[in-house]
């Protein structure tokens, strides 16, 4: 039962994994969306 949770889990990410690396790639919001993400976990980690 615990087994098919897991995987039924690891199928549902990819699946998202896949959706949102699709709009990514189709749209080039990448760079839009992870300019933030490195500009916020620079200024964390130099304060």
């Amino acid at each position: 039962m615990v087994m098919k949770t897991k995987s039924f889990l690891f199928s549902l990410i990819i699946l998202v994994a896949t959706v949102i690396f699709s709009i990514v790639s189709n749209f080039k919001y990448g760079l839009f969306l992870l300019i933030p993400f490195i500009y916020f976990s620079f200024k964390k980690k130099t304060s």
